[in-house]
């Protein structure tokens, strides 16, 4: 018979091994606030740049949405695990 590790972390789906790393799950919601934060930045030099009519800004835009999309993922992660106290 194994001894369960209390400590270890659930399994994780794809998305969440590419774009949530294994040390941010200690510091999830710090990184989630900046994540998000670098997000709305990627979408403003994004809006600049369109402003400016150069295509870079398509560049930028999907960094932008990367850059929610793991802030989601964050999200997501943080609302179904509960936080660990005590440590």
């Amino acid at each position: 018979m194994h001894a369960t590790n209390e400590n270890a972390y659930p399994p994780r789906p794809l998305l969440m091994r590419v774009f949530v790393r294994s040390w941010e799950y200690p510091r999830r919601r710090l990184l989630w606030r900046l994540r998000c934060a670098v997000a709305v930045v990627y979408f403003g030099f994004s809006i600049v740049l369109f402003a400016y009519g150069s295509w870079w800004g398509l560049l930028s835009l999907a960094g932008a949405a990367t850059a929610f999309f793991g802030g989601y993922l964050m999200y997501r992660s943080t609302q179904s695990q509960p936080a660990v106290r005590g440590a």
